[in-house]
This record gives C-alpha cells, structure tokens and sequence, in this order.
C-alpha cells in the first residue's frame, strides 16, 4: 500500500498536464476504499523554471490540485525544495496515521527518468 503517490509533468506540456489530470483518477480507482482514504497524492509540476516556454499556468495546476484533493508544488534546475517537500509530506502523512515512526530520509542528485509520460526515479 502507498503512502503517498507523486505525480510529475512539465509545465511545457500540456499533453503531460491532462494526463496527469486522468491519472489521479485512474491511480484512485485503482485502490480500495481504505487506500483511498489513508494515500495522499503529491502532483509536481517540473521545469519551472523554464518560464519563456511554459504552457501550463501554475494556477491552473493548483486549480487541478485542489479539484483533486491533491497538493501541488512546482520545481526546476534545483531539486532541494523538492525533496523538503516530499519529505515533509510523508512525515506528515505517517504523523497522522501513526505509521513508520522511524523513517530515514536520503537526499539524491541523481535523476533519472524512465519513461517521460510516467515515472521519474529520484
């Protein structure tokens, strides 16, 4: 069972925007009601930092969030912020469940995407 699932697209794209959209959907369909209820969804938003070129304004993508119950945050070039907030989401969904008292946090520069529709592994 997840205890958060990330979802990642680039706001230069709009395809990956609306996919990401569905995906909530499907990933959420896909669990069962206690899932449902204990899993938190995390949608990032990449390459923010690339402003010339975007497509997806980042309030659109927060309207998308909220519609969605999800939180939404955005990075770039650097990742730092990103892992803050992926750490502190999770601590924060293991406080309120009372689960993995004892988690450790690793920090990576290393990304690599392994397919550019769906996952990115930190």
């Amino acid at each position: 069972m997840a205890n958060v699932i990330v979802l990642f697209f680039s706001v230069q794209s709009f395809e990956m925007f609306v996919w990401t959209d569905k995906m909530v959907d499907k990933l959420r369909n896909d669990l069962n009601p206690q899932q449902v209820e204990t899993t938190k969804f995390l949608i990032v938003g990449t390459r923010k930092d690339l402003e010339d070129t975007r497509v997806v304004p980042r309030t659109l993508a927060e309207e998308l969030a909220k519609k969605k119950n999800c939180k939404y945050v955005e990075t770039g070039k650097q990742v730092d912020s990103l892992t803050n907030v992926l750490a502190e989401y999770i601590l924060e969904y293991n406080a309120e469940n009372e689960m993995q008292k004892n988690i450790k946090i690793a920090q990576t520069n290393n990304i690599i995407i392994k397919d550019k529709k769906s996952c990115l592994t930190m």
